[in-house]
């Protein structure tokens, strides 16, 4: 497994336990599509970057629908930066 895909992984899980569906099924999707082509995997995931609704405008909230405890809203952000950034530094590799 790649470190893109393993990173994705991740984030994949993160967001399911956050009940972030449509996020984690692109995830789901890409991965699927082109997991053994990683220069395509790349391609499509360097796309959810930038722009208005982007992959890291995402803030998983009680108040958006996530089923994020408020007291833990802090913490999972965190996270999901920590592997959005994670994510981005392996499509510059």
């Amino acid at each position: 497994m790649s470190r893109l895909v393993a990173r994705l992984e991740e984030c994949r899980s993160l967001l399911d336990d956050a009940g972030e569906t449509h996020r984690s099924r692109r995830i789901v999707q890409a991965v699927a599509a082109y997991g053994s082509d990683e220069a395509r995997l790349a391609q499509e995931v360097h796309g959810w970057f930038g722009g208005k609704g982007s992959f890291n405008d995402l803030f998983l909230l009680e108040t958006n629908g996530h089923q994020v405890p408020p007291d833990r809203e802090r913490r999972m952000n965190a996270l999901l930066q920590s592997l959005a950034s994670a994510i981005f530094h392996e499509l510059r590799q």
